[in-house]
């Protein structure tokens, strides 16, 4: 179940570059196979954030790669350690609660 809970947001999350894409294209399915368990709403909505944080067409880092003309490199090496926290902190709610 944890893998559908983390790739299914994710990957929605990474090809819309929005919120609300990912929430309402994978959230119902995820309802269905959970429950109403929030620890895995936790877990998914924090990968799909992730996603939406690290996507290439996400609206807020491409207008801040241009008009800063910075790296995307440079972007994700400061990106990255935050998403990694956010996500542990997720499994580890829906691991130890």
């Amino acid at each position: 179940m944890m893998p559908v809970l983390f790739l299914l947001p994710f990957l929605t999350g990474v090809l819309t570059g929005i919120t609300v894409g990912f929430v309402g294209s994978t959230f119902p399915l995820i309802m269905s196979l959970a429950g109403s368990d929030p620890h895995a709403f936790t877990l998914a909505f924090a990968s799909g954030f992730i996603g939406v944080l690290l996507s290439p067409v996400h609206v807020c880092l491409v207008l801040t790669r241009e008009y800063f003309n910075a790296d995307m490199w440079g972007i994700y090496k400061k990106t990255l350690p935050a998403a990694a926290a956010v996500l542990m902190v997720a499994v580890l709610e829906f691991l130890v609660l």
